[in-house]
């Protein structure tokens, strides 16, 4: 999540990040090295250690995209009257979509459907839905 810490612009990195997240779900060889999703659907309702691991990396990613925002909102890419939490509620929103992405990818939704949802998800951005 270092785009995140060290563009200048917040709403650009996000995006890069998504196309970049879009980008390696089509490349089968770098898409067989993301197993975060599978053993959080399969393997961590099962296997404490795993369910740890997943919590761990879900905190981790939510609290990365939660300082992004909050440096956003600064910097005046958001608007100033946008509360802490409506800023950790767009983090969690944004991180989970970002896993969704591998979930419909591993599924067999196509390159243009998960652009698509990409696009609609940073569209929240400008509306604050």
């Amino acid at each position: 999540m270092r785009i995140l810490e060290e563009s200048p612009s917040v709403r650009d990195a996000l995006t890069v990040m998504f196309e970049q997240t879009v980008d390696v779900l089509q490349e089968r060889e770098l898409f067989k090295e993301c197993f975060i999703v599978k053993s959080a659907v399969e393997q961590a309702p099962l296997d404490p250690e795993i369910a740890r691991i997943v919590d761990t990396s879900t905190a981790l990613l939510e609290e990365a995209h939660y300082r992004a925002l909050l440096r956003a909102r600064e910097q005046g890419e958001l608007p100033a009257a946008w509360p802490d939490g409506k800023l950790q509620s767009l983090a969690r929103y944004l991180d989970h979509t970002r896993m969704s992405l591998v979930f419909m990818a591993r599924s067999g939704v196509d390159r243009e459907t998960l652009r698509d949802i990409a696009r609609v998800t940073l569209s929240v951005l400008d509306t604050g839905a």
